[in-house]
């Protein structure tokens, strides 16, 4: 079959080796394709707490336990095992790991016997969920998935990303595990994320897509500098705006073209991004409630905890009332990061002189209304096939490694062996980070910010 990436690729092939390297033990099934929680980013950082959280993570969602059929269903498919959906009354537990049969059932349908109510009430729960995750999954296949999560995790760290959206549902597993499916699904096939960022600026121009190419040139939106704590900063100049410039359609896949760029500038210990809102010059004709309603899909649902800061400048006395309407859509943990600003002085409680630009007041010399599109000429490897078929094979191998030895850590009872087993799966992060990044020039087209020098993968 063909991946979204234009290559050719067995999935059986891949799939079997995963399954050799990653075999658990006959009587416990881990079914996700990383772990869930890794709370501490240093290396040499105390891994008890973040081996706490995990470890009730995994119980919840019957990661550790005997087997049973429940949430496990949903690992099962994440991580390439079974396809299609699957009635949660009477599960099978086909995984990456092989078939796993409690005593007494069959055709590998899973059976527990719980005595204690509050194991019953989870499993409530747990049946719950996966009927959720199954009517938003429905007949995608596993391996499909699997592979869709991993492509569009690009260089993030795999435990990193999944504790945003743990971080986001308040720590309950199984909201985070529909949530984290729904957004796979949202972004892989309901908006084809992976192919808009691929594609690029370029793809825009060259398929003449109207209504995105005068975003794109009006510049309604630059990732520009960082603020104080070296997050990257997205300007916003929505008096550029207006509604009759491009359908929904369009508008949708500009904000997503924004946001996967923004994706891009994020380092290991910068995860989150600062959006400046400047309303220099905004009036009522401005105002589009759909795209705002659109934009806080996208930051609360499928990009969670991505927003460090939201500062909104020089608001004039109409938006007021605009801001009533708006901060009620807004979860309360997400409004909490609004700020309002009028001054230099105010923009710089956040972001300093030298990274605003002059006519903000700041010092980077940086012409906002200057853009040009990118036209292939620095594309020069998207047509080395063989390259890229190299890269991506050593990138799946890293992936495989680091389902096993994440399997390892969650079994794993003892406290030397947990540090030891999590500094390894660090290391193989990096790895994997950094294969992303030698593998980027093969499979994405180069976009403005790649040609201007501001974009460089680290």
């Amino acid at each position: 079959m063909l991946n979204s990436w234009g290559e050719d690729i067995d999935i059986n092939t891949t799939i079997n080796t995963l399954n050799g390297v990653s075999k658990s033990s006959s009587s416990t099934s881990i079914n996700t394709s990383t772990s869930t929680n890794s709370a501490s980013t240093a290396k040499n950082g105390d891994t008890r707490s973040s081996k706490s959280s995990t470890k009730s993570l995994a119980n919840s969602a019957k990661l550790v336990t005997k087997p049973v059929s429940s949430t496990s269903s949903f690992f099962g498919k994440f991580t390439g095992g079974g396809g299609g959906s699957s009635n949660s009354s009477n599960n099978s537990h086909n995984s990456s790991t092989g078939t796993n049969q409690a005593s007494g059932s069959g055709s590998g349908s899973l059976t527990t016997t719980t005595t204690n109510s509050s194991e019953d009430t989870r499993e409530g729960n747990d049946n719950l969920t996966i009927q959720k995750i199954n009517a938003s999954i429905g007949s995608i296949k596993g391996e499909d998935i699997k592979w869709d999560f991993w492509k569009l995790l690009r260089f993030s760290n795999p435990d990193k990303e999944l504790l945003k959206f743990i971080r986001a549902r308040k720590w309950d597993p199984n909201r985070s595990s529909i949530a984290l499916t729904r957004t796979t699904k949202w972004k892989a096939y309901d908006h084809n994320v992976n192919q808009i960022i691929m594609d690029g600026e370029y793809y825009v121009f060259k398929n003449e897509m109207t209504g995105v190419m005068q975003n794109l040139t009006l510049r309604k939106a630059v990732i520009l500098g960082h603020d104080l704590n070296d997050r990257p900063v997205i300007v916003v100049r929505p008096k550029l705006h207006s509604t009759a410039q491009q359908t929904h359609e369009e508008l949708e896949k500009y904000v997503l073209l924004v946001v996967e760029e923004l994706q891009l500038f994020f380092k290991e210990k910068t995860t989150t991004a600062t959006l400046l809102f400047d309303l220099t010059g905004f009036s009522l004709s401005n105002m589009d409630y759909t795209a705002v309603k659109f934009i806080i899909t996208v930051f609360e649902a499928h990009y969670p905890e991505c927003l460090a800061t939201m500062i909104i400048h020089n608001a004039p006395w109409l938006f007021t009332p605009i801001w009533k309407v708006v901060k009620a859509w807004l979860d309360p943990v997400v409004a909490a990061k609004v700020n309002f600003s009028y001054s230099l002085k105010d923009l710089n409680k956040f972001i300093p002189t030298e990274q605003l630009p002059k006519y903000l007041g700041g010092e980077l010399d940086y012409d906002l209304d200057r853009y040009t599109p990118p036209d292939g000429t620095y594309d020069i490897h998207l047509n080395d096939k063989e390259k890229r078929t190299i890269l991506l094979d050593q990138w799946r191998v890293l992936i495989a490694e680091f389902i096993k030895i994440t399997k390892e850590w969650i079994l794993s009872e003892n406290q030397s062996e947990n540090k030891k087993l999590w500094l390894q799966k660090y290391d193989l992060s990096q790895k994997l980070r950094a294969k992303y990044i030698e593998m980027d020039p093969y499979l994405r087209t180069r976009s403005s910010y790649d040609i201007d020098g501001l974009l460089v993968l680290e």
